[in-house]
C-alpha cells in the first residue's frame, strides 16, 4: 500500500540543536509563579520539543506585525507526518494580547499532555488517536503590551501591532467584502484552518467566565444580539456544557465579574450573539470555512490575573481542557474511497435534517461530530 504524506510548506520546524541555553532533553520543571513573555515562552516551548521529540513537534504557521513567531505545538504519535484516522483538534489562546490567562493554561497543556504520556491512561490515549495542535498566542504582538494585574485590559494590548482586534477580522458570514485582510496573523491562522480541516476547536479568551457557542453574529449586529443558531445548535450547546460542566465556576453560572456583577448564564453557557453581536468573529470562520467545530471559552474575569493565581486557574481549567478534547471522537468517522480503492479528499458528507456540510481530508477520511441518534449519511464527490 502507498501512503501520501501531505507535506505542509513554509512551516518552520525547530532544529534539534537550538536549545537556548539549556543541555539537551533538560526543561525545568514548572513553577506556575510567572507568566512567559516571548523570549521565556519560545525557549519553553523549545525545551519541552527537544525532550518529548518522540511525541511533538513545534512549528510557526506565520509571523506576527512585528515579527514574533506563532508557535504552534503538535503533540501525538507520528508528529512529523499525517497519517489517516486521527481527528485533528486545536486549541487557540491569547487573541488578544491583553488576555494572558489563556496564553498560560495552554502552556500547562501542553506540558501536562507531555509529562503524562504512558504514565496517566486518559492523556495516553489521547496523544495516541488524535492529532492535537496547541497555539499558546495567536497575539504576541499585544502581550508584550499588557501589563500584569490590568483586569480590565487595553486597547493597545488587546489589538495587534496594526491596531487590529483579531477576533473581529476574519471574513463574516454576512458582510464579508467588509473584512481587512491584511492582517498577517488573521491571514496565517485562516491558511492553517482551511489546510488542517481541524474537527474541533477551542478558543480561550478573558473578561468573563462562560463557554460561547457559535454564531457570534447576526445580520441586524445589534450590540446585544438574538439568539442565532447554526444547525447544529444543539451539538454546539452539548460542546460548551462539556468544558462548562467540568469547571468549577463556569458551571455555576455566575461569575460576578466587577463590571457586571449580575450578569448570568444559564449552565455556564451562551450563544455568543445573544451574549454579544461581533462580526468577523474566529469561531464562525472555522464552523463556516474550515470543517471545524469551535466553541470559545472566557476563563477568568480578570483578563491578566496575578501570577499568584496561575495555578489555581490552571486547577480550574484542566480537567475542562482535558475533557473538551476528548469531544473529537464523538459522531461518525470513516474514509470516502473510489470502487479501486483510492482515497477521495473533498467529498462532501452530508447529514438528512442538518444544513451543514463537512468535506474529507487528505486520506478521504471524516470525522463527523453528531450527538448519540438516528442518522441518515451521504457520500459524495463529483465523477
Amino acid at each position: 500500500m502507498c501512503i501520501l504524506l501531505l507535506i505542509l510548506q513554509h512551516i518552520l520546524i525547530i532544529a534539534s540543536h537550538q536549545t537556548h541555553g539549556l543541555k539537551n532533553n533538560e526543561v525545568n520543571a514548572e513553577t506556575y509563579a510567572a507568566y512567559y513573555n516571548y523570549v521565556d515562552l519560545t525557549d519553553r516551548l523549545q525545551s519541552l520539543y527537544q525532550k518529548y521529540a518522540h511525541i511533538c513537534s513545534l512549528s510557526s504557521i506565520g509571523q506576527s506585525m512585528e515579527g514574533r513567531e506563532l508557535w504552534v505545538m503538535r503533540v501525538t504519535t507520528d508528529p512529523r507526518v499525517d497519517v489517516p484516522g486521527k481527528p485533528r483538534f486545536k486549541y487557540v489562546g491569547n487573541i488578544h494580547g491583553d488576555e494572558s490567562l489563556s496564553r498560560q493554561m495552554l502552556v500547562y497543556l501542553i506540558e501536562h499532555l507531555l509529562t503524562q504520556y504512558n504514565r496517566d491512561a486518559r492523556v495516553t490515549e489521547l496523544v495516541n488517536r488524535t492529532d492535537i495542535y496547541i497555539m499558546p498566542s495567536m497575539n504576541p504582538d499585544g502581550f508584550e503590551r499588557a501589563e500584569e494585574g490590568d483586569c480590565a485590559g487595553s486597547s493597545e494590548a488587546r489589538e495587534n501591532a496594526k491596531h487590529y482586534d483579531l477576533n473581529r477580522s476574519f471574513p463574516d458570514q454576512f458582510e464579508p467584502s467588509g473584512t481587512t485582510y491584511d492582517i498577517p496573523e488573521v491571514t496565517a491562522v485562516m491558511k492553517w484552518i482551511l489546510e488542517k480541516k481541524f474537527v474541533l476547536s477551542g478558543s480561550l479568551h478573558g473578561g468573563s467566565v462562560v463557554a460561547s457557542y457559535p454564531f457570534d453574529d447576526t445580520s441586524s449586529h445589534k450590540t446585544l444580539g438574538l439568539y442565532s443558531p447554526t444547525a447544529d445548535d444543539a451539538l454546539f450547546r452539548h460542546l460548551a456544557q462539556t468544558y462548562a460542566e467540568n469547571h468549577p465556576v463556569m458551571k455555576m453560572g455566575e461569575p460576578h465579574c466587577p463590571d457586571d456583577p449580575n450578569q448570568s448564564f444559564k449552565d455556564g453557557i451562551t450563544n455568543g450573539a445573544e451574549w454579544y453581536d461581533v462580526r468577523g468573529g474566529m469561531q464562525d470562520y472555522n464552523y463556516l470555512k474550515g470543517n471545524c467545530f469551535e466553541v470559545t471559552f472566557e476563563l477568568s474575569c480578570c483578563k491578566y490575573p496575578p501570577a499568584s493565581q496561575l495555578y489555581i486557574e490552571w486547577a480550574n481549567n484542566r480537567q475542562a481542557l482535558l475533557l473538551y478534547l476528548q469531544e473529537a471522537h464523538i459522531g461518525v468517522r470513516g474514509f470516502v474511497m473510489t470502487t479501486s480503492g483510492l482515497a477521495l479528499p473533498d467529498a462532501t458528507i452530508s447529514v438528512s435534517g442538518i444544513d451543514h456540510n463537512i468535506t474529507t481530508w487528505t486520506f478521504g477520511d471524516y470525522y463527523r461530530l453528531l450527538l448519540p441518534g438516528i442518522y441518515d449519511i451521504t457520500a459524495s464527490s463529483p465523477g
